[in-house]
């Protein structure tokens, strides 16, 4: 993109009063002004399991502008994400009026700086974190095992299943892949295991390592 927003862009041109963002993955936006991803202005936007990571503003936030104009209210609220984009993530502009963004239990790069809560990004509404995400795995926003990110979201209003349509048991991870190791195989039972022929197996979950070990054993007849 060439101005304004990399991704989503809405305002007075084509106004909108609610946007809501689940599941989704923002990368390698690049962008010469306002954001990298999404640039919003007077409208409610929630954003849950959403990733973003390497979007480009030049001299200004890398992933979301919150600008509120003509003494409206904009508001956001970002839940179970992760903004990892070299810092600098999120502005909110009050100028001409009230922007507001409510952050938690998201990993945002620059929201902690010395343990203290950076109040340019937002409120924060609680447990949140400032840690490497440590993606990795089949897909390079998937998480690996020892991502800080695993179980740290909340299930208040999260979605049953994650950006590839794994489901999201328990306490949710935070970001739009759930991480899941343990992989399953089973046999179509359409179809009859002939050790002359192939047959057709579905693995769950998707996506799982590349380096996963997957063994099948045949009952005696």
């Amino acid at each position: 993109a060439n101005n304004s927003a990399g991704a989503i862009e809405n305002g007075d041109i084509n106004p909108l009063t609610q946007l809501t963002i689940v599941n989704c993955l923002f990368d390698h936006n690049w962008v010469n002004i306002h954001a990298g991803a999404i640039f919003n202005s007077n409208i409610n936007v929630t954003i849950m399991n959403c990733t973003f990571a390497n979007n480009i503003a030049v001299n200004y936030p890398n992933a979301i502008k919150n600008l509120a104009t003509g003494n409206q209210h904009s508001f956001y609220t970002i839940t179970n994400s992760i903004l990892w984009d070299d810092g600098n993530e999120i502005e909110n502009n009050s100028q001409y009026g009230i922007a507001e963004t409510h952050i938690k239990n998201s990993d945002v790069q620059g929201c902690l700086p010395h343990g203290t809560w950076n109040d340019s990004y937002g409120i924060d509404d609680g447990n949140n974190q400032d840690f490497d995400p440590l993606f990795g795995g089949q897909y390079p926003y998937s998480l690996t095992s020892d991502s800080p990110c695993i179980d740290a979201g909340t299930d208040e209003g999260a979605p049953t299943t994650d950006i590839l349509g794994n489901t999201r048991s328990g306490v949710p991870d935070m970001g739009a892949y759930e991480y899941g190791p343990w992989v399953s195989i089973k046999e179509n039972p359409n179809s009859t295991f002939n050790i002359q022929h192939s047959t057709l197996l579905e693995v769950s979950p998707n996506p799982f390592s590349y380096g996963t070990y997957v063994s099948y054993e045949l009952k005696e007849t």
